[in-house]
Protein backbone atom coordinates (compact mmCIF):
# COMPACT_ATOMS: atom_id res chain seq x y z
CA UNK A 1 0.00 0.00 0.00
CA UNK A 2 2.07 2.90 -1.26
CA UNK A 3 2.08 6.05 0.82
CA UNK A 4 0.19 4.76 3.86
CA UNK A 5 1.99 3.18 6.79
CA UNK A 6 -0.89 1.29 8.37
CA UNK A 7 0.50 -0.54 11.34
CA UNK A 8 -2.69 -2.45 12.06
CA UNK A 9 -6.08 -2.96 10.40
CA UNK A 10 -8.62 -4.93 12.42
CA UNK A 11 -12.34 -5.71 12.54
CA UNK A 12 -14.45 -4.42 15.42
CA UNK A 13 -18.03 -5.45 14.56
CA UNK A 14 -21.00 -5.24 16.90
CA UNK A 15 -24.77 -5.52 16.53
CA UNK A 16 -25.08 -1.92 15.28
CA UNK A 17 -22.31 -1.89 12.67
CA UNK A 18 -19.54 -3.64 10.82
CA UNK A 19 -16.35 -1.73 11.55
CA UNK A 20 -12.71 -1.68 10.49
CA UNK A 21 -10.17 0.21 12.57
CA UNK A 22 -6.72 1.16 11.29
CA UNK A 23 -3.87 2.48 13.39
CA UNK A 24 -1.56 4.70 11.35
CA UNK A 25 1.49 6.14 13.07
CA UNK A 26 -0.44 6.16 16.36
CA UNK A 27 -3.57 7.70 14.82
CA UNK A 28 -6.89 5.84 14.56
CA UNK A 29 -9.06 5.74 11.44
CA UNK A 30 -12.43 3.97 11.34
CA UNK A 31 -14.61 2.82 8.46
CA UNK A 32 -18.03 1.51 9.35
CA UNK A 33 -21.16 0.17 7.75
CA UNK A 34 -24.16 0.64 10.02
CA UNK A 35 -26.91 -1.96 10.18
CA UNK A 36 -29.53 0.81 10.02
CA UNK A 37 -28.34 1.84 6.53
CA UNK A 38 -26.02 -0.71 4.95
CA UNK A 39 -25.87 1.27 1.70
CA UNK A 40 -23.57 3.85 3.34
CA UNK A 41 -20.03 3.51 4.65
CA UNK A 42 -18.75 6.15 7.09
CA UNK A 43 -15.12 7.25 7.35
CA UNK A 44 -13.77 8.80 10.53
CA UNK A 45 -10.16 9.89 10.45
CA UNK A 46 -8.17 12.85 11.65
CA UNK A 47 -4.89 11.18 10.78
CA UNK A 48 -2.46 13.68 9.22
CA UNK A 49 -1.76 12.06 5.86
CA UNK A 50 -1.62 13.37 2.31
CA UNK A 51 -4.78 12.72 0.31
CA UNK A 52 -3.21 9.94 -1.76
CA UNK A 53 -2.01 8.04 1.30
CA UNK A 54 -5.32 8.46 3.09
CA UNK A 55 -7.23 7.32 -0.02
CA UNK A 56 -5.00 4.23 -0.22
CA UNK A 57 -5.71 3.53 3.45
CA UNK A 58 -9.44 3.98 2.83
CA UNK A 59 -9.26 1.41 0.01
CA UNK A 60 -7.43 -1.06 2.25
CA UNK A 61 -10.03 -0.53 4.98
CA UNK A 62 -12.93 -0.89 2.51
CA UNK A 63 -11.51 -4.17 1.25
CA UNK A 64 -11.18 -5.42 4.84
CA UNK A 65 -14.72 -4.27 5.68
CA UNK A 66 -16.26 -5.65 2.49
CA UNK A 67 -13.97 -8.39 1.14
CA UNK A 68 -16.55 -9.75 -1.33
CA UNK A 69 -17.27 -7.81 -4.52
CA UNK A 70 -20.97 -8.64 -4.08
CA UNK A 71 -21.00 -6.89 -0.68
CA UNK A 72 -19.22 -3.84 -2.12
CA UNK A 73 -21.83 -3.68 -4.91
CA UNK A 74 -24.55 -2.99 -2.31
CA UNK A 75 -22.79 0.14 -1.03
CA UNK A 76 -23.92 3.35 -2.73
CA UNK A 77 -22.50 6.16 -0.58
CA UNK A 78 -19.28 7.10 1.18
CA UNK A 79 -19.75 9.62 3.99
CA UNK A 80 -16.57 11.59 4.60
CA UNK A 81 -17.91 13.60 7.50
CA UNK A 82 -16.23 16.95 7.99
CA UNK A 83 -13.95 17.31 4.99
CA UNK A 84 -11.42 19.51 6.81
CA UNK A 85 -10.87 16.66 9.29
CA UNK A 86 -11.01 13.57 7.09
CA UNK A 87 -9.38 14.97 3.94
CA UNK A 88 -7.88 18.44 4.56
CA UNK A 89 -6.13 18.30 1.15
CA UNK A 90 -9.54 17.96 -0.53
CA UNK A 91 -10.94 20.78 1.63
CA UNK A 92 -8.06 22.98 0.45
CA UNK A 93 -8.74 22.03 -3.19
CA UNK A 94 -12.37 22.99 -2.72
CA UNK A 95 -11.42 26.33 -1.15
CA UNK A 96 -8.99 27.08 -4.00
CA UNK A 97 -11.66 26.18 -6.56
CA UNK A 98 -14.10 28.58 -4.90
CA UNK A 99 -11.52 31.37 -4.77
CA UNK A 100 -10.94 30.94 -8.51
CA UNK A 101 -14.61 30.50 -9.50
CA UNK A 102 -16.09 33.58 -11.15
CA UNK A 103 -19.52 32.95 -9.63
CA UNK A 104 -18.37 32.28 -6.04
CA UNK A 105 -19.48 35.18 -3.86
CA UNK A 106 -18.19 34.74 -0.32
CA UNK A 107 -20.22 37.64 1.06
CA UNK A 108 -23.46 36.24 -0.40
CA UNK A 109 -22.58 32.77 0.89
CA UNK A 110 -22.19 34.19 4.41
CA UNK A 111 -25.63 35.83 4.22
CA UNK A 112 -27.38 32.81 2.69
CA UNK A 113 -26.06 29.45 3.92
CA UNK A 114 -28.38 27.52 1.60
CA UNK A 115 -26.77 29.30 -1.35
CA UNK A 116 -23.33 28.38 -0.01
CA UNK A 117 -24.36 24.72 0.09
CA UNK A 118 -25.58 24.88 -3.53
CA UNK A 119 -22.45 26.63 -4.79
CA UNK A 120 -20.15 24.23 -2.94
CA UNK A 121 -22.12 21.25 -4.29
CA UNK A 122 -21.55 22.60 -7.81
CA UNK A 123 -17.84 23.17 -7.17
CA UNK A 124 -17.56 19.71 -5.62
CA UNK A 125 -18.88 18.19 -8.85
CA UNK A 126 -15.39 18.58 -10.35
CA UNK A 127 -13.94 15.06 -10.60
CA UNK A 128 -10.41 16.42 -10.09
CA UNK A 129 -11.35 17.18 -6.48
CA UNK A 130 -11.70 13.44 -5.78
CA UNK A 131 -9.01 12.07 -8.11
CA UNK A 132 -7.12 10.40 -5.23
CA UNK A 133 -10.27 8.63 -4.05
CA UNK A 134 -11.23 7.61 -7.56
CA UNK A 135 -7.79 6.07 -8.20
CA UNK A 136 -7.81 4.19 -4.89
CA UNK A 137 -11.40 2.91 -5.01
CA UNK A 138 -11.70 1.99 -8.70
CA UNK A 139 -9.83 -1.34 -8.21
CA UNK A 140 -12.53 -2.24 -5.67
CA UNK A 141 -15.22 -1.73 -8.32
CA UNK A 142 -16.33 1.80 -7.46
CA UNK A 143 -16.41 5.05 -9.37
CA UNK A 144 -16.50 8.11 -7.13
CA UNK A 145 -19.12 10.72 -8.01
CA UNK A 146 -20.28 13.86 -6.22
CA UNK A 147 -23.14 13.37 -3.83
CA UNK A 148 -24.53 15.67 -1.18
CA UNK A 149 -22.93 18.59 0.63
CA UNK A 150 -24.26 20.30 3.72
CA UNK A 151 -23.22 22.41 6.68
CA UNK A 152 -20.70 24.37 4.65
CA UNK A 153 -18.38 26.51 6.77
CA UNK A 154 -16.92 29.64 5.22
CA UNK A 155 -14.36 32.17 6.39
CA UNK A 156 -11.58 34.37 5.11
CA UNK A 157 -8.74 32.12 3.93
CA UNK A 158 -6.48 33.54 6.63
CA UNK A 159 -8.97 32.56 9.34
CA UNK A 160 -9.30 28.90 8.35
CA UNK A 161 -7.41 25.83 9.58
CA UNK A 162 -6.15 25.62 5.97
CA UNK A 163 -4.51 29.04 6.14
CA UNK A 164 -0.94 27.95 5.38
CA UNK A 165 -1.92 25.70 2.46
CA UNK A 166 -4.25 28.29 0.92
CA UNK A 167 -1.78 31.14 1.21
CA UNK A 168 0.97 28.92 -0.26
CA UNK A 169 -1.38 28.26 -3.19
CA UNK A 170 -1.89 31.98 -3.77
CA UNK A 171 -5.32 32.46 -2.19
CA UNK A 172 -5.41 35.96 -0.68
CA UNK A 173 -5.80 36.01 3.11
CA UNK A 174 -9.02 38.06 2.99
CA UNK A 175 -10.76 35.98 0.31
CA UNK A 176 -13.82 34.28 1.79
CA UNK A 177 -13.83 30.59 0.90
CA UNK A 178 -15.62 27.40 1.93
CA UNK A 179 -13.17 25.45 4.07
CA UNK A 180 -15.30 22.64 5.45
CA UNK A 181 -18.52 20.75 4.76
CA UNK A 182 -20.10 17.44 5.47
CA UNK A 183 -19.67 15.46 2.28
CA UNK A 184 -21.34 12.36 0.88
CA UNK A 185 -19.94 10.81 -2.28
CA UNK A 186 -21.81 8.41 -4.52
CA UNK A 187 -20.11 5.10 -5.18
CA UNK A 188 -21.20 3.77 -8.57
CA UNK A 189 -20.15 0.50 -10.18
CA UNK A 190 -16.93 0.93 -12.15
CA UNK A 191 -16.73 -0.45 -15.65
CA UNK A 192 -14.56 -3.58 -15.71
Amino acid sequence: MAGASAQEVSRADDAAAQRVVAIVDGCTATLERRAADARVIHLRSRCPQPAGAKAALLARMAEALLPAAAARATVETLFLGRLVETFPDLAARLARAAAAAPDWDGAAARRQPAQANQLVRRLAADAALYADLEAALRPLGWRVRPGAVEKVLIAAAGDTPLRAALIAQGVPVATVVPFDAQVWLRLEPAAP
